[in-house]
């Protein structure tokens, strides 16, 4: 899944939602508020529900390649078939954001995000849309993370911490934009089996240095190292600020011949 958040009886529906994947934009198409499907032309055929009455804010929509000169992308929060104000439009930049409209939802409503070409739009990106859920509580833990099909050893070096894409080596297509300001605080990693008795494989938190993120950082304090004969790693107590649109992704670095493929990745954060 994308995002969840951890319940203590106290939330109201707080914390973000993310959807991340390669829907097909050449004309409308409807994906789910959390989650990675190819979309669909029926809203109601990938429509999310609510599970609290909280506000949706902060929009924030990334698109790994440009709609193309005079061409764009209408990234619209829908509540079943009708579109609410929570809007932003990809046209000669790489992304775009809302911090400006909210919606709050009913309890069951089903929610997508409406992306809708105009002009001839004829590209193949990978999508990613972020936003807040209500206020954040402080003190309370969210997750978010996904299967991935990268095997240690292999040129991928690069997945999306939100949905399940393939890791591959261009960061750019599977950057995750962050919806709010937040606090990373720890981060997990296992694996299908234990790796090599000679290998390690690193899990990190790295940003993008520039908006269409051609580069990323070198690692932030979010990281965690799955050892020799190992399947899994953690680490927790970290305190590493993300700010509201920040583009940010997991990269493994691998030493030695990994034997097991990486298959869950858990950041935590507030």
């Amino acid at each position: 899944g994308a995002v969840c958040d951890a319940y203590d009886g106290n939330e109201v529906g707080s914390g973000a939602i993310g959807y991340s994947g390669l829907p097909v934009v050449t004309a409308t198409v409807y994906v789910p508020v959390m989650g990675d499907t190819v979309g669909s032309t029926t809203a109601a055929n990938v429509g999310w529900p609510a599970p609290s009455a909280s506000a949706i804010s902060g929009l924030q929509a990334y698109s790994s390649s440009l709609p193309g000169t005079g061409n764009s992308l209408v990234v619209t929060l829908y509540d079943g078939s009708t579109p609410e104000a929570v809007t932003c439009t990809i046209t000669t930049v790489n992304f775009c954001s809302d911090t400006t409209h909210s919606f709050t939802p009913a309890v069951g409503d089903l929610l997508t995000w409406q992306i809708a070409p105009t002009g001839i739009v004829t590209i193949t990106p990978n999508i990613q849309i972020s936003a807040n859920w209500a206020p954040a509580i402080a003190g309370a833990l969210s997750l978010f993370g996904g299967a991935t099909s990268y095997t240690p050893g292999a040129t991928q070096n690069y997945w999306s911490p939100s949905g399940r894409l393939a890791a591959i080596t261009t960061p750019a297509t599977v950057a995750f934009v962050a919806g709010r300001n937040m606090t990373l605080t720890g981060i997990e990693a296992a694996l299908t089996g234990t790796e090599g008795a000679a290998a390690t494989l690193a899990v990190n938190v790295v940003t993008c240095t520039n908006t269409a993120c051609t580069t990323v950082s070198g690692s932030t304090a979010v990281t965690c190292t799955i050892g020799n004969n190992a399947s899994n790693c953690n680490q927790t107590g970290q305190s590493v600020a993300i700010t509201a649109g920040t583009e940010f992704l997991i990269q493994p670095v691998q030493t030695g011949t990994g034997t097991a493929a990486v298959y869950s990745v858990t950041v935590n954060y507030q």
